[in-house]
């Protein structure tokens, strides 16, 4: 088995165990087989947030980290390195490698992110459709789903407070609504909808990293007024050139930083949602190679208390704000 876990390194998550990430397959009640049918969109009653496509979206394709700032090569290597100095590494390491190589870090990360991506869909699955988990030699994890009903236990109650914590502490609420509104249809109706969802990450990779400083997604919801604060900056500058003005604009933010980072999952998948009453499919039974796009954050902040002397970044824990620009990227800074 695979683990995952928090440590006190200069990268928040540590990776034990296997390379491979095993597949999931996942089934909601009653299902049933169906022809492979081809992709189409389905009505407006079935609206499951997955991406099944084998090319990223197409910011992706256009280096566009959707961070605001100038999408050229100077200026995303700069904010590479700044990001990687939040990260406590090293400046030249934030340098790209020739022939595609990547440093130890950026391999680790990555690898780290499919997996946080692998238990996420997990946990989130389980939990919001409170399915049961079978195991087999091979490591292939199997799902039954149905829908969660309502309990008045109190110890029920607790385990479920525990699993909305479990999940907060994985995904951002706005990402995680999309899933809970589905399964709110579901609850409805848990017999109508039948979904197949086998998921096995083969490659991973970082494709973006700047970081949002002076400024926290918390701080933002906090203060509304500093949504759209830096981009508000960028406007000013371009607008009147006023260096006084920009300072002002700029101690109005917080004092944390935020890190975001995107990464890509290729996967085997095998994607279909099944709506019984009509008819309608979404997606296909066939197996095929597929990208994720999967959005992470990371609050830094100064780490006084470091015993070595010096003033490095303390790293908070990362959390997928987005995935495959469902909300497109979850913007607000």
């Amino acid at each position: 088995m695979f683990t995952l876990r928090l440590a006190s390194s200069s990268l928040p998550l540590q990776y034990v165990g296997r390379r491979r990430i095993a597949s999931r397959l996942l089934v909601l009640p009653n299902q049933a087989t169906h022809p492979a049918q081809p992709r189409f969109c389905s009505t407006d009653k079935v609206e499951f947030p997955w991406r099944h496509q084998l090319n990223p979206p197409e910011r992706i394709l256009d280096n566009d980290d959707l961070s605001g700032m100038p999408n050229n090569f100077r200026a995303r290597l700069v904010r590479r390195l700044v990001a990687c100095r939040e990260l406590n590494l090293a400046a030249y390491e934030a340098v790209p490698l020739p022939f595609g190589m990547k440093f130890t870090w950026e391999r680790e990360l990555a690898e780290n992110f499919a997996i946080a991506f692998g238990f996420a869909i997990e946990e989130l699955l389980m939990n919001v459709f409170g399915g049961r988990v079978q195991v087999d030699e091979k490591g292939v994890a199997i799902y039954g789903l149905a829908a969660t009903t309502d309990t008045t236990d109190a110890e029920s109650e607790t385990d479920s407070e525990s699993k909305d914590d479990y999940l907060a502490s994985m995904f951002e609420k706005n990402i995680l609504e999309k899933y809970e509104s589905f399964a709110r249809t579901v609850k409805e109706n848990p017999e109508r909808y039948q979904l197949k969802l086998s998921v096995r990450p083969l490659e991973w990779s970082v494709e973006s990293l700047f970081i949002v400083p002076l400024l926290s997604r918390k701080a933002v919801e906090e203060k509304p007024h500093l949504k759209g604060g830096y981009q508000a900056i960028e406007r000013e500058f371009a607008s009147s050139k006023s260096y006084s003005k920009i300072k002002e604009m700029t101690y109005e933010l917080a004092d944390k930083r935020t890190v975001v980072a995107d990464a890509a999952v290729s996967c085997m998948e095998v994607f279909q949602l099944v709506d019984s009453i009509t008819g309608e499919v979404q997606g296909s039974e066939e197996e095929e190679e597929v990208v994720h796009i999967v959005r992470f954050e990371l609050i830094t902040e100064t780490n006084k208390e470091d015993s070595s002397g010096s003033e490095g970044r303390k790293q908070g824990k990362w959390k997928i704000v987005d995935l495959d620009d469902a909300l497109d990227g979850d913007v607000w800074w």
